[in-house]
């Protein structure tokens, strides 16, 4: 119970979107766009708890969290996809486009298996190499949502579902209801609303030139939190590191600080360290700590940087899993190691992307592998994901900004 109740701590941690509920009917956010929306619930199997988030207006992300630490518990995502919007099930497809769906996944590696239970259509996911009924993960489509659920990592390590894991996953899956709901703005609604734009005059050139001119200063957060300059160092300067070892002696955390991201001038400085637990859990945590001008340390707060909660794609990752992130543990620290910075050059370089390195939060293995990058843009810092194929050039696949403010704001 303790790894699972730790998973539930993070999520709570970060922004306190997440809920949970005893056995019975939960509702688990609603999902839409400016066009159609559907209220989305589950029934909670027996000897399992449900804790779900939803982090947009198209996704909700959840955990069904086995009451009994020795089973095994399972990660889902509920998406709404463009390229399923007519679609308000796999049993709808004809044989054509079931076809074409399978044979993209095995394009990708995957070994699929399509299941059917009370109507309805289930894709079982497995590495082409993997032994005989063992899958990553089960997946189907409803009302225009692509839903995938798969094993919630142990120790950092995915498993795959054997059979009676897989039918569990299923059983579940089959306890989601749509309900239809009020439409909400969506990317339909802000794209006919930015459509008219392109037909206004043009600013002076004068004024465009000074908009586009770059900021000679670090990026400027809201509250005075200025990001840290470019290069980011993946190491502590000595001063930083004084302060930092004034701060566990005093409190007796131990952290393992990797980075500064960014420092805030008050009567005195806060700053946002970047740090690792040595145990426990052994997750990425941002620690904002306030030092005085008299030499006064002081922590101010310590949020979780929850790997698994982390998305930054809109199509899901190459294997189809929710969940499944390793945490960097190099003894280099946050510091990418050679083939985790070769992938990432390579991919910034294919996107033309202006984006440098501060460290590696963690790797999942997929068919290739899938590295998430803490990044620096011109901006802003950056959370990306690079998916390096077993064969074949490194890409990006997804990029988001890291709300920095929500993991420094001090009550």
């Amino acid at each position: 119970m303790k790894r699972i109740a730790a998973l539930l701590l993070c999520l709570a941690m970060l922004g306190g979107m997440c809920a949970f509920a005893e056995e019975g009917d939960v509702e688990l956010g609603t999902v839409g766009n400016a066009k159609v929306a559907y209220a989305i619930a589950c029934q909670t199997p027996k000897q399992f708890t449900v804790f779900h988030k939803q982090p947009d207006k198209q996704s909700v992300e959840g955990m069904l969290a086995n009451d009994n630490p020795k089973r095994a518990s399972y990660l889902f995502v509920i998406a709404m996809e463009k390229e399923y919007a007519e679609t308000d099930s796999l049993a709808a497809l004809d044989a054509d486009a079931m076809n074409a769906l399978v044979a993209s996944y095995e394009e990708e590696g995957l070994k699929v298996t399509v299941k059917e239970k009370n109507g309805e259509k289930y894709l079982f996911l497995a590495d082409k190499a993997a032994k005989k009924n063992r899958f990553a993960s089960v997946e189907t489509v409803m009302y225009g949502c692509l839903i995938q659920i798969s094993l919630s990592p142990v120790e950092e390590v995915v498993s795959a579902m054997d059979e009676k894991q897989a039918q569990t996953a299923m059983d579940f899956l089959a306890t989601l209801t749509f309900t239809p709901a009020e439409p909400i703005p969506g990317e339909e609604e802000e794209e006919e609303e930015a459509e008219p734009e392109e037909e206004l005059p043009e600013e002076p050139a004068e004024e465009s030139a000074e908009a586009q001119a770059p900021a000679e200063n670090p990026p400027m957060l809201a509250g005075g939190w200025a990001v840290n300059e470019e290069p980011l160092p993946t190491c502590l300067t000595e001063d930083e590191q004084k302060i930092f070892d004034q701060v566990k002696a005093a409190t007796g955390m131990d952290y393992e600080p990797a980075a500064v991201l960014a420092t805030q001038v008050v009567a005195g400085a806060n700053s946002a360290f970047l740090c690792r637990e040595k145990d426990g859990d052994r997750e990425w945590i941002i620690v904002t700590v306030f030092s005085g001008l008299n030499g006064e340390v002081q922590v101010l707060n310590a949020h979780v940087l929850a790997l698994y909660s982390l998305l930054t794609t809109d199509k899901p990752l190459p294997a189809g899993l929710a969940g499944g992130w390793s945490l960097n543990e190099s003894e280099s620290g946050a510091a990418l190691p050679e083939e985790a910075q070769a992938a990432f050059d390579q991919a910034v370089k294919a996107a033309d992307q202006s984006l440098s390195p501060i460290a590696l939060l963690g790797t999942q293995v997929v068919a290739g592998i899938n590295y998430k990058v803490l990044a620096r843009g011109e901006d802003a810092l950056y959370l990306v994901d690079v998916y390096a194929p077993l064969s074949g050039d490194a890409s990006i696949t997804g990029t988001e900004i890291l709300d920095l403010l929500s993991y420094v704001s001090v009550n």
